[in-house]
């Protein structure tokens, strides 16, 4: 089975003819304890779903990788240079524990050659990358390397911080308020809260989902 945290990528290994179970938990926002706690805040403003309807989908992808992990299969975590899914290996680690499954994790890079010879691109996430990938880094983890992947997640829950980003390369706790000065630097008298936040996504595409700056903006207004 193999797994991403970008739905967008699910698709394209699903097309590929890949067993593929997408898993969008969008760990780089909000408390990481909401995944066991449907009234966290974070549920009622993921997606526009009801908080009940984002939390029982979450719980309902996580309860079908359980069933993959029980059978015994292997499972290929496909990953980028991204707090999404960095974190995502991380609690995909703690939840495997000690199960005997085998992990492979394939790293994709997230630039390269460009669709005209001598140019190059760059993607901000796995989502905006197209089939087939070149380059990419293929290894089995060892039980000690999920072991560890464990412990460093567990000291990000307890950071209990809003926002987790990367920083030359480090996944690390941030305020809530980190994102801020992008936000205000798109303002405009004539701009609505959802035209700031798609203005502030499109300036770093890597960072939180749309709904995240609306829900900032929500809270700053």
């Amino acid at each position: 089975m193999d797994i991403t945290f970008n739905t967008a990528f699910a698709e394209q290994l699903q097309a590929a003819g890949h067993a593929v179970l997408a898993l969008p938990l969008a760990l780089q926002v909000g408390n990481l304890e909401r995944l066991t706690d449907p009234q966290d805040a974070f549920w009622t403003w993921q997606g526009g779903e009801s908080a009940g309807q984002g939390f029982q989908r979450s719980q309902d992808r996580v309860r079908q990788l359980k069933k993959v992990i029980a059978t015994g299969d292997t499972l290929t975590v496909w990953v980028s240079a991204t707090a999404d899914d960095q974190l995502g290996y991380w609690w995909l680690c703690v939840l495997l524990g000690a199960a005997p499954n085998r992990l492979t994790q394939v790293t994709v890079p997230l630039m390269g050659p460009g669709p005209t010879p001598g140019t190059w691109q760059t993607w901000a996430h796995l989502g905006e990358v197209v089939l087939p990938v070149e380059r990419t880094s293929r290894r089995d983890i060892a039980l000690t390397e999920r072991t560890a992947a464990g412990v460093a997640w567990s000291g990000m829950v307890r950071a209990a911080s809003a926002l987790r980003v990367l920083l030359n390369g480090n996944l690390v706790a941030v305020p809530v308020t980190f994102y801020d000065n992008l936000l205000h630097a798109q303002q405009r008298p004539s701009r609505s809260a959802q035209q700031i936040a798609e203005a502030t996504w499109l300036s770093l595409p890597s960072g939180p989902p749309i709904w995240w700056y609306e829900w900032r903006l929500a809270m700053l207004r």
